[in-house]
């Protein structure tokens, strides 16, 4: 008798009790979604409600597909998720027979959202119907920016400090993704979007809130205090909506809105901006079978990193961002080992991260195969604002430093390239001497190896803007003249300069023209300096892109010329892609 007391005691004493050992986990992880009114599939709020659905929740559980929030390293802050001890208590209780004393016990439900206020609100996706047999669809939906309080005396732009969307019917949208820009380009964007999303790359990246980041499907973000978007009120915003089919037919519409900014004891508000990482504009894209890496060029300015939006694509099994510091140490600033579409929710990093003057950006991802990682797009949105603190003192740096006032002998200037140089000639009334676009024998002669391949009828040589950096100081040393740029962080791929963070300095060299002063040198150019190519042009900035003037051959008639004008990441390598120089006339 007294060894089945003994037994039955110890038994009761391991078995998992409900109140002590699974709801702390439920309501830590689970809740805030299972909850009337969440997300969440399934209520979660009683202990009743748990048990029906139990052994549903063991599978998701084990699988890891919940909670959905798959980061497992990083910078940023991520909804909590149960560690290995709490799954097995979970399965040990569904194989216990799931006992609760009282079904009628309620979890504690924390809250969801913010307490911000309102500045503006909108309906999105109204009238957008997900079928029954579909299971994961993504569209686009454009909406005026203006608030609706808007009166004659209101401001023209609204400075916003997180999102929250109140769906009409919880757990079938998984994310939306918003963007502003102007209304002409909104609706190019929602007219051809493709099946995993605009990107928030492109034209966007460049335009002031050029990526508003979004909502996944707990419906809420917000930035770190002291932080906000700006938007203008006659920009047009766009909400990229996916959703995820639950087997009946369900009406995918919901009240957006954006929550006012959080003040701190700052005199002013920090905007934050989009800063691209994806194949375009990498200084590096490496592939190892199914393993792909992109690295950015070293970053011209400190930034502060208040949230990041990681969009890997729909074939991506593993995805990391890691920031390299110019000291070498790596910091991961996300790690996803199973990713899921969840993810391309965005991520508020808080406290701010702070990113050093000549720090590499890498994005890395793993595809389901070899095949799907060379038709990949993956990129990740990172939301930066200009560190305040201004430029830090690098120190131990394992990367060279180029220094434009080398006093190491130049090679003598080859014949090709000193008669295209004596072809140069004074602009009228702007003190500059001007060069025509760079030949491709002219670029070979001086830089020591091909520039990219023509395929039309211009000989002008395509080059990325760090290689016409390059060009530039190596002409000017070869010409007798002192180099304009100095070049720090540089890193090169035998002769060719990948990347490098480029400072601007007093010197007599060549150099590329500012944005106004090609405009005004183009002007008074010879036919031949405009149309043939794109000419990149050098403004001190901290963006992740680079201004490109001109047009170019194959670019119709209507859109090069004079006012022709773009911008794509500094490392982008093409034959449309070239460059003139100009320097202060003797």
């Amino acid at each position: 008798m007294l060894i089945s007391l003994f037994i039955a005691a110890s038994v009761q004493a391991t078995q998992p009790d409900f109140t002590r050992d699974i709801a702390p986990m439920l309501e830590r992880c689970c809740v805030s979604c299972h909850t009337k009114g969440g997300p969440g599939a399934y209520l979660f709020t009683t202990a009743g409600e748990v048990k029906r659905v139990a052994r549903t929740a063991l599978v998701v559980l084990e699988s890891r597909t919940m909670p959905p929030w798959a980061p497992v390293e990083g910078v940023m802050r991520v909804a909590p998720k149960p560690n290995a001890a709490e799954i097995e208590a979970f399965r040990a209780w569904v194989d216990a027979g799931t006992p609760v004393a009282q079904e009628s016990q309620a979890l504690q439900i924390p809250a969801r959202s913010s307490d911000a206020p309102v500045v503006a609100s909108w309906r999105i996706a109204e009238g957008w119907t997900i079928d029954a047999e579909e299971r994961r669809v993504m569209r686009s939906f454009q909406q005026p920016v203006g608030r609706r309080d808007a009166g004659a005396g209101a401001a023209a732009r609204m400075l916003v400090g997180g999102w929250r969307a109140r769906f009409d019917t919880p757990a079938l949208m998984s994310t939306m993704l918003l963007t502003s820009g102007d209304a002409a380009l909104a609706q190019r964007l929602d007219e051809s979007d493709a099946s995993i999303g605009f990107k928030l790359t492109g034209d966007l990246a460049t335009m002031p809130a050029g990526a508003l980041a979004g909502v996944g499907v707990d419906g809420v973000f917000a930035l770190p205090a002291g932080f906000a978007f700006e938007m203008r009120t006659d920009d047009a915003l766009v909400a990229e909506c996916h959703a995820d089919g639950r087997g009946k037919r369900e009406a995918a519409s919901c009240t957006l809105e954006a929550l006012a900014p959080v003040l701190t004891a700052a005199p002013a508000l920090r905007i934050v901006r989009p800063l691209i990482v994806s194949t375009q504009g990498s200084a590096r894209a490496t592939t190892d079978a199914a393993r792909t890496a992109f690295e950015m060029p070293p970053l011209a300015a400190p930034l502060d990193l208040a949230a990041i939006v990681l969009r890997p694509g729909p074939d991506a099994v593993r995805v990391a961002l890691e920031a390299i510091a110019p000291d070498g140490n790596i910091t991961v600033l996300a790690r996803v080992e199973r990713y899921d579409i969840h993810i391309d929710r965005p991520y508020t990093v808080d406290p701010v991260h702070h990113l050093a003057r000549g720090t590499r950006l890498r994005l890395t991802v793993d595809a389901l195969n070899e095949i799907l990682a060379t038709r990949a797009t993956p990129l990740a949105v990172l939301l930066v604002s200009a560190a305040l603190n201004g430029e830090i003192g690098i120190s131990n740096t394992k990367n060279p430093q180029v220094d434009a006032t080398t006093t190491t002998a130049p090679a003598p200037m080859g014949a090709l390239t000193r008669a295209w140089i004596d072809q140069s000639a004074i602009v009228a009334n702007t003190g500059l001497r001007a060069t025509n676009p760079v030949p491709s024998a002219v670029f070979r002669e001086t830089m020591g190896y091909d520039a990219e391949p023509r395929t039309g009828p211009s000989d002008a040589a395509g080059m990325t803007w760090f290689e016409a950096i390059a060009l530039a100081n190596e002409l000017s040393r070869r010409d007798g003249l002192r180099p304009a740029y100095k070049l720090e962080f540089a890193q090169f791929d035998g002769s060719r300069l990948i990347a490098a963070v480029v400072s601007g300095i007093d010197a007599n060299g060549w150099r590329l023209p500012t944005d106004a002063q090609w405009t005004i040198t183009a002007k008074d150019a010879p036919a031949q300096r405009n149309g043939a190519i794109w000419n990149w042009v050098f403004d001190e900035n901290t963006d992740a892109t680079r201004v490109l003037r001109g047009g170019s051959w194959a670019d119709p008639v209507s859109a090069r010329g004079i006012d022709a004008r773009s911008s794509v990441a500094p490392s982008t390598r093409m034959e449309l892609f070239g460059a003139r120089f100009v320097r202060v006339a003797p």
